[in-house]
């Protein structure tokens, strides 16, 4: 198998949490897992580090590749720029064509003071019609084949896909095909409850791997 590396770019961080990336105050009733909290709150930037580092170690110990994160430090947030520095580091030492990128994060509503009625789960990827559409659509499918419950799907097939494009700076700047997760709601409370979930973590956890698995034997990188 040639040389290929997984980036998995844990959005945000534990020193932005003072940056509405929180939900409103936790319900005595609702179970969230105390690693994802805060104050009272769910904290985005700590749900997505968790996410990211355990498909990092799943990607290796299943499936022997090289998965890495973008932020490996467990305080200070990284900029934007330095995390697709990072990427890019790796793109020109071994070919943009042998990394993919994938941000994850959790969606909100507003500025965590209040529940809202927003809800659901959607990719991006940047304008136009790149190897990012492809990595983007073999995620998409899985989700579609693992989520329970009828989740609900936010999507535009306005270009014959599923994902929703935006210059979001963490994929535009990267060389790499990039795209970005935004994994449920923590301003919804029936979201929030899924991905506080055993069952939904798992669910978000495999649609990644097996999305990703998809996207690498269709390009021959794997069997």
């Amino acid at each position: 198998m040639r040389k290929f590396v997984i980036f998995f770019d844990p959005g945000h961080g534990i020193s932005s949490e003072l940056k509405q990336k929180f939900s409103p105050v936790i319900p005595k009733d609702m179970h969230v897992p105390a690693e994802f909290m805060s104050g009272g709150r769910f904290r985005e930037g700590r749900f997505n580090r968790e996410i990211a580092k355990e498909l990092v170690d799943i990607l290796k110990s299943t499936y022997n590749l090289d998965a890495r994160l973008t932020v490996t430090e467990d305080v200070t947030d990284i900029s934007l720029t330095e995390r697709v520095r990072r990427v890019n580091r790796v793109c020109n030492q071994i070919g943009a064509g042998n990394v993919i990128m994938i941000s994850i994060h959790a969606n909100a509503f507003g500025y965590g003071n209040e529940w809202t009625s927003a809800n659901g789960w959607e990719i991006y990827t940047t304008p136009g019609k790149t190897n990012s559409d492809i990595l983007a659509t073999y995620i998409f499918n899985r989700a579609k084949k693992n989520f329970t419950e009828n989740r609900r799907f936010r999507t535009d097939y306005s270009d014959g896909d599923p994902d929703k494009e935006a210059k979001f700076a963490v994929i535009k700047g990267t060389k790499c095909p990039s795209c970005l997760t935004e994994n449920f709601f923590y301003t919804n409370k029936d979201d929030l409850s899924f991905i506080s979930s055993e069952v939904g973590r798992q669910e978000i956890i495999r649609t990644h791997i097996e999305g990703i698995i998809d996207y690498l034997r269709s390009r021959k990188i794997i069997d």
